[in-house]
């Protein structure tokens, strides 16, 4: 075991130097073969006999860490009500570097599954440590010590129960798996030799598939089946004919959409023969002419124009990529990943909400943007997107409503 603890300690001199400053409060926190914490306030008004858990509130509080291995923190933080400073408490002993607790499990080796025992590691249960905490303040303490039975996170599930065994009997069920692949040139058979390695048990001992082993395979089938287009030439809306860098156009497998359907397939037990999921399959015969069916983006007018089976759909201004902040949206031949609603989009130094999101490319997408008064004209050179298309409200709506994933998306 990594962490034993237990014996009581004498309490430091510098803990009792601290307690017998009036207006001064600290609270020791030993964990044997791991750290040492001090957490503590020079903000108390009263003395420490009438200290109460209230008296944290509106105080500046200090947490020292330092673990066997010379990891330190010294944080320093204001404390407006009791639940943000538990939220500190929490936030700051998380930090602690540690070794994760892991149930056991199966890993298949020479043609058998091959046990594994679930390890106890050393990471913090901080909900625990949490309420001991507040606990020892409470009662005015100077120390608390703490062990791995009291505070760390164990195990869930270890090979001697039941759950275990029937995860096991499960792992079994699924090489009876047979998935064969109907591609472009060729038929491939996924065999158990492939794809027993990926099996797994989650944290509920349940089937599951090692993502980036099964995700290398389906990549693989990609780069020998995809075929890619080298541009697309296409007439624009202003009567201009355009031939563009095509990027991600043709024949080209869903790696995401692929895997959890493959996952599904071997969880399940299937025996199936089918294709694989496709991004976008070919180019419709006359999308670009007698049968127009693209999103047109002009990033020098600032405009989009949504073409449907021959009609125009919409016509709308836009906002695209901030070019003074190297911003651009880039240009090419895309086509929609997929489409989501309600959807929160993260970045470097912002994250914003948006009600339609229709990526196209890796980060880049359509999507509406409120908290715009005003599209088109030059508002992109100095205020523009991180790289989006920003669409007003309306205009997202309507293409969400018309637009499927593999959808052509051209912006020049």
């Amino acid at each position: 075991m990594l962490l034993a603890c237990g014996s009581e300690k004498k309490k430091s001199k510098s803990v009792k130097k601290h307690i017998k400053k009036l207006g001064t409060y600290e609270l020791q926190i030993n964990s044997d073969g791991q750290f040492n914490a001090f957490i503590s306030t020079q903000e108390i008004k009263k003395p420490l006999l009438n200290f109460n858990p209230k008296d944290t509130i509106g105080k500046l509080w200090n947490i020292k860490i330092k673990t066997e291995k010379n990891w330190k923190i010294d944080s320093s933080f204001y404390v407006k009500n009791l639940g943000e400073f538990k939220r500190h408490i929490n936030g700051i002993f998380g930090k602690i570097p540690c070794e994760k607790p892991k149930n056991c499990n199966y890993e298949f080796k020479e043609n058998k599954f091959v046990p594994k025992e679930a390890t106890a590691g050393n990471q913090i249960d901080t909900a625990k440590l949490n309420k001991l905490v507040f606990t020892e303040i409470k009662r005015k303490s100077e120390e608390l010590n703490i062990n791995y039975e009291t505070c760390y996170r164990k195990p869930s599930y270890f090979l001697k129960d039941k759950a275990a065994k029937d995860g096991l009997e499960n792992l079994k069920k699924c090489l009876a798996s047979e998935i064969s692949y109907k591609l472009t040139n060729t038929d491939l058979k996924v065999t158990k030799k492939e794809f027993a390695e990926w099996l797994t048990l989650d944290s509920n001992m349940r089937v599951d598939i090692i993502d980036n082993k099964a995700t290398k395979f389906i990549q693989k089938i990609a780069s020998e089946n995809d075929v890619i287009e080298k541009s697309v030439t296409f007439t624009t809306t202003a009567g201009i004919q355009k031939t563009i860098y095509a990027v991600e156009l043709g024949t080209r497998i869903d790696v995401y959409r692929e895997l959890n359907k493959l996952k599904k397939d071997i969880v399940e037990v299937k025996k199936v023969e089918r294709e694989p999921v496709y991004g976008m399959k070919g180019i419709p015969e006359g999308a670009f002419d007698s049968n127009k069916t693209y999103v047109e983006v002009s990033i020098s007018e600032q405009k989009l124009w949504f073409y449907k089976n021959g009609q125009l759909l919409t016509e709308s201004p836009v906002v695209t990529g901030c070019p003074r902040r190297g911003h651009s949206t880039p240009p090419g031949a895309f086509y929609v990943k997929y489409k989501e609603r309600n959807a929160v989009l993260d970045g470097p130094g912002y994250s914003s909400r948006v009600s339609y999101w229709m990526p196209f490319n890796k980060g880049v997408g359509l999507h509406d943007a409120r908290w715009r008064r005003n599209f088109g004209g030059e508002i992109y050179i100095g205020d523009g997107s991180h790289g989006c298309v920003n669409l007003p409200a309306a205009t997202a709506q309507l293409l969400f409503e018309h637009i499927q994933p593999g959808s052509i998306v051209l912006c020049y």
